[in-house]
């Protein structure tokens, strides 16, 4: 992992893929940022992020922060655990903010806020985005391209 700082005020997640995958924010797709605003702006950034991980031969699986659900006696999917990003509430406002967490160890903590103010997310995060290798010789070609 490579910190990366966010440019804007809507490219977080973009910041965080960046950090994770060592890369220069120019060089992470803008996930969803065509449709900020509308009904499908969720729907559009997971599709626009699946597409640009399948092409480095990873995949991803979204889980709802475990403690979260268990605490509201739910049962979680497992993770497989690793450096992956954490989503929530923002601290500067009503809206979701993404930052890069460590969630190998039995505590999962945050080890990046892409946000020049470093403060992370207002609470827990209510969501973790780990990524799933699927095919090494793609992710390995796209490294050597940097």
């Amino acid at each position: 992992m490579k910190p990366v700082d966010q440019v804007g005020t809507k490219d977080c997640l973009q910041a965080a893929i960046a950090s994770i995958f060592e890369l220069p924010i120019g060089e992470v797709f803008p996930f969803g940022q065509a449709a900020i605003g509308t009904k499908r702006a969720a729907l559009a950034q997971d599709e626009d992020l699946r597409r640009w991980l399948s092409t480095r031969g990873v995949s991803l699986l979204h889980v709802t922060n475990p403690e979260i659900v268990f605490r509201n006696g739910g049962k979680s999917a497992v993770c497989p655990w690793g450096i992956c990003v954490a989503g929530g509430k923002s601290p500067r406002g009503d809206w979701d903010h993404s930052v890069v967490y460590d969630a190998r160890g039995d505590k999962p903590a945050m080890i990046h806020d892409p946000h020049p103010s470093r403060q992370g997310l207002d609470g827990e995060p209510s969501y973790y985005t780990c990524f799933l290798l699927e095919d090494p010789a793609l992710l390995m070609a796209s490294s050597r391209t940097k």
